[in-house]
């Protein structure tokens, strides 16, 4: 939209033709005299190029702000008054991702579970806050929960046909989501699911969406539960141990698929894995949990190329056999 005028511009003189040049009244100072009165300057509204940098400088805000922030969480068990997390702090920012690697039982998935805020009963966080786009999560009321949950935080988890109902087809499944969700109709939701199904490069999304869980493989299984998780357009996903049950090649897809989505839709990423590999190929940061501690932590390369814990060099001098020494490789100069 065109900015308005100043109001300071001056008006367009009329036409010449219509004044006689020696009609000026004697009593007003001329044009040109010294002592003629001057009107306040009023100061231009802002232009074009403020208005610009105002929406820059927000959008450069928005994109720096974390949408998941987890601050000193501790998370306990009430039986014998165990602190089974020690202190975990991490911030999200859109588009990146965060890496949460350690050995069974050192608290990672414990971590995200409270974050998604569904941990297993008798564990319960104990201290420490966790937001999400601002909000801390210990003030949401199961309402507040059920429509956060798919909208703004959603989550993968291995093993996905446990998460998918046997009797329906995966494309109703999706369909589901979306009616309950984005509130579209029946047809909507139809042609959405498909469109959901071949973002995540199945090859066919018109026969997987007919089909039902038992008639696809591990890899197929998988896409469709990141399309499920993704359907109703979620700032956070936590693909949680997402990889570990497919084989190598699949695998490889999928960390390729994710990686797509977060340049694609800005999409903040949580990896959490045993596998340092598959952080390396992914994260921006990483973080190191061993006996439900952090032992380290911060960008991926750093850690990788530099690791300080004894802890994080036996994961890395265990995984080169897995293809990790190809990104600790050094770069080559441009």
């Amino acid at each position: 939209m065109t900015p308005l005028p100043s109001k300071t511009a001056r008006t367009a003189p009329p036409d010449a033709d219509s004044h006689d040049a020696d009609s000026h009244d004697p009593r007003s100072p001329a044009p040109d005299d010294p002592q003629a009165p001057h009107a306040p300057h009023s100061p231009a509204p802002d232009g074009p190029a403020t208005t610009h940098a105002s929406h820059a400088a927000a959008g450069a805000t928005a994109a720096t702000r974390p949408v998941l922030s987890v601050r000193d969480v501790r998370i306990g068990h009430p039986a014998g008054d165990r602190e089974i997390v020690h202190g975990v702090s991490f911030d999200l920012t859109p588009g990146k991702a965060l890496g949460i690697v350690g050995e069974s039982g050192s608290g990672k998935t414990l971590t995200c579970r409270a974050a998604l805020g569904i941990l297993p009963p008798p564990f319960e966080v104990t201290a420490g806050t966790v937001e999400i786009d601002g909000t801390p999560i210990a003030e949401l009321t199961p309402r507040q929960w059920t429509e956060l949950r798919g909208t703004t935080i959603s989550a993968v988890f291995q093993d996905p046909a446990s998460y998918l109902n046997p009797s329906l087809r995966v494309g109703a499944q999706i369909a589901e989501v979306l009616r309950v969700k984005k509130g579209l109709t029946r047809r909507e939701a139809r042609a959405r699911s498909v469109e959901l199904l071949r973002s995540v490069r199945l090859r066919d999304p018109e026969l997987v969406h007919g089909q039902y869980p038992y008639e696809l493989s591990g890899g197929m299984l998988q896409r469709v539960l990141i399309a499920a998780a993704i359907a109703a357009g979620p700032r956070i996903l936590i693909a949680d141990e997402a990889t570990t049950a497919l084989d190598v090649t699949v695998q490889a897809e999928i960390l390729d698929l994710l990686e797509d989505l977060r340049e694609r839709t800005g999409l903040a990423l949580v990896v959490v894995s045993h596998d340092l590999a598959v952080v390396a190929q992914l994260c921006d940061e990483v973080l190191v949990m061993r006996g439900g501690e952090v032992v380290e932590q911060g960008p991926t390369s750093q850690v990788l190329h530099n690791p300080q814990h004894p802890y994080t060099r036996l994961l890395i001098a265990e995984h080169e056999q897995y293809g990790l020494d190809r990104f600790l490789a050094p770069e080559e100069a441009a």
